[in-house]
């Protein structure tokens, strides 16, 4: 699908990092299924992963090496990077929780965007 948005490398890149981490968090928060949307709309690409949990991960503290913003999830912990991750490889990002309505089960959907202004 990236391909064909002609998506730049860059960006590229970092949409299937955070994919990734949004993904395995899903996973590991539900047995549900789990759903990945994307779209680009008026020059912003959107990703968005929705699971059953209406549970945001909690965003860790700790020693982040080489941040230059002092604290962050904890170096040497298996777990604690992601909010982190999409803080740093997208343009905006937040997560929202579904009640009644867009999903039937409710549950939270995460969600990532990056400018990506049309090629010719």
């Amino acid at each position: 699908m990236l391909t064909r948005y002609r998506v730049r490398d860059a960006v590229l890149d970092n949409v299937e990092l955070v994919a990734s981490e949004l993904v395995t968090n899903s996973l590991v928060c539900t047995r549900d299924p789990v759903s990945v949307r994307i779209a680009r709309i008026n020059g912003r690409l959107r990703l968005s992963v929705w699971d059953s949990s209406p549970y945001m991960p909690p965003e860790r503290l700790g020693p982040w090496l080489g941040s230059g913003q002092g604290q962050g999830p904890d170096v040497d912990q298996e777990h604690g990077r992601g909010l982190w991750l999409m803080r740093g490889c997208a343009d905006e990002w937040g997560h929202y929780l579904l009640v009644n309505g867009r999903r039937a089960t409710g549950g939270k959907e995460a969600w990532a965007e990056w400018r990506v202004p049309d090629r010719p």
